[in-house]
């Protein structure tokens, strides 16, 4: 086994647009017990999904005024916990006036993932519009922004070939835990295409990675959710994650290196990212960019957690090198695999404990709680001080109250369980088409590549040993490319020599 050198790479700052409750992760079916009676669950609650608010309330997230490089085609009102159908049934009114537009109140003909507008038949001109929103029926006043469209040119989103495949990389991870996959959107594109050019411009402390300043070349807006509305994103629930670096990585590092994180896991893993761009530089202020757009989904998991309950083959340790550093006086010391817990659509977590067991006996952990640092207070994390186990079961447990985002409080009572690998290795993998498939081993934390390591890949088949499909080893850049022109499609585990594993589903049923 060798390591090839990289240069150093950092992972950047998280910025989400609002506290709110609409994050993160994996999604299983754990064990979790609140005690409700059938008869309070309202028509778009399941046992394990109580939640929603009722048709009676609404949580707008209203958009401040801004400026638009490019005029939008969508404008309106993103909400929070609101079921769509029950959206629908509400009077609300949008009304936009000023250059080249003056109209009365409208029906909203838009209702998507949360998000109820009006679809213009052409982009905004430019000049200067007020939008205003009404809520009859709410104790909500008409609110009212202004979109200010610019005449400065702008040069079509372009998909890249390294921006696909790291699209395909999240999906394969979101898929092998039914998480509905996430859509490239232009917006976002041209939103992480102007930031990442402003980095090499200016570098990263101008005045931060994800924050750009007036007057400087490139700028675009201060922040991601500014400039993600700039270029025509609808609403400013948006957000941002990257990494700094001189040498591009390859897409399926790229991604694994942010799932082996605390807080930038927690938005690239929620059920409710519906799209992303990603734009990339080299060079002394390289950076990957991406653009993250959130909604709200029909149907969410009450609890989502990572590692997910019977993951196998979770590194022993991790380098912590995240920012927000989720281990004060951490940054660059070695830790046991971060673990984390989200609970989509709860308002609030109180009185929660977290703690980890392996054989018993408990872990020292450090816990970053509901509401501090990068957390959202529906969220809750642990980092293990000391590096777990080798090729053993560890037992998560969670408890507490949750209030909901329909009001209720309730206790919760969550247990999970997952097996380390024999190291500090992280597998993943990415399904670039149905008959080619590409594992990539790494140091957990640092994303610095494993080459020379032998692979085994297995056929999963549900409770039946698993099954041998092919052998390999990884290549000086950490990855192993496999291209099976007839094979099964199903679930698939990549084995390390280490015993460290990835499970990702492998078809032409993704």
């Amino acid at each position: 086994m060798w390591l090839p050198q990289r240069s150093a790479r950092v992972l950047a700052i998280l910025v989400g647009a609002l506290a709110v409750s609409m994050w993160p992760g994996w999604s299983l079916n754990p064990e979790v017990l609140d005690n409700l009676p059938i008869h309070t669950w309202g028509p778009y609650n399941t046992a394990l999904n109580h939640g929603y608010e009722s048709e009676n309330r609404v949580s707008p997230v209203i958009p401040t005024s801004y400026q638009a490089t490019r005029g939008p085609h969508v404008v309106g009102v993103q909400f929070i916990g609101d079921a769509q159908v029950d959206l629908k049934h509400d009077h609300f009114g949008i009304k936009i006036t000023g250059t080249h537009m003056r109209t009365p109140f409208h029906v909203p003909n838009v209702y998507h993932a949360g998000f109820v507008g009006w679809r213009l038949s052409k982009p905004l001109a430019p000049g200067r519009y007020n939008v205003t929103f009404d809520f009859p029926g709410f104790d909500i006043a008409p609110q009212s922004w202004t979109i200010t469209v610019t005449n400065r040119r702008v040069a079509p989103a372009r998909l890249s070939s390294s921006a696909s495949l790291i699209l395909k990389s999240l999906n394969t991870v979101r898929s092998a835990l039914n998480l509905d996959p996430v859509h490239w959107n232009d917006a976002l594109q041209l939103a992480s295409m102007a930031h990442v050019q402003y980095l090499a411009q200016n570098g990263y402390n101008a005045p931060s990675f994800h924050m750009e300043s007036p007057g400087r070349p490139g700028y675009v807006g201060r922040t991601p959710w500014n400039r993600d509305m700039a270029f025509g994103w609808p609403s400013p629930l948006a957000g941002e994650v990257g990494i700094e670096w001189a040498i591009p990585s390859e897409a399926v590092t790229i991604v694994q290196d942010l799932v082996d994180t605390v807080y930038h896991r927690l938005s690239i893993l929620s059920d409710n990212l519906l799209a992303m761009g990603v734009a990339e530089t080299s060079g002394p202020h390289g950076a990957v960019v991406m653009d993250l757009g959130f909604g709200y989904r029909a149907n969410l998991p009450k609890a989502i957690v990572y590692p997910y309950d019977g993951q196998p083959g979770v590194p022993t340790a991790w380098v912590d090198i995240e920012s927000p550093n989720p281990v004060r006086e951490g940054y660059g010391h070695i830790f046991g695999y971060p673990i984390t817990a989200d609970f989509p659509t709860v308002a609030h977590l109180n009185g929660v404990r977290l703690w980890l067991a392996q054989d018993r006996h408990r872990v020292p952990v450090v816990i970053d709680a509901p509401g501090t640092n990068g957390m959202q207070s529906n969220q809750i994390g642990m980092v293990p001080m000391r590096p777990l186990r080798g090729n053993s079961v560890y037992v998560a447990h969670l408890v507490g109250r949750a209030t909901f985002d329909d009001g209720m409080d309730r206790p919760i009572k969550l247990t999970w369980r997952f097996a380390t690998g024999g190291q500090n290795q992280s597998l993943a993998a990415t399904v670039e088409s149905p008959v080619t498939v590409v594992i990539a081993d790494m140091t957990a934390g640092s994303g610095v590549t494993i080459g020379g390591e032998p692979i085994t890949l297995y056929r999963r088949q549900g409770r039946q040993p698993l099954k041998v499909v092919a052998r390999g080893r990884t290549n000086w850049d950490g990855l192993w490319t496999l291209t099976l022109t007839h094979h099964q499609a199903g679930d698939y585990e990549a084995v390390s020599a280490t015993n460290n594993a990835t499970v990702f589903w492998w078809g032409n049923h993704g």
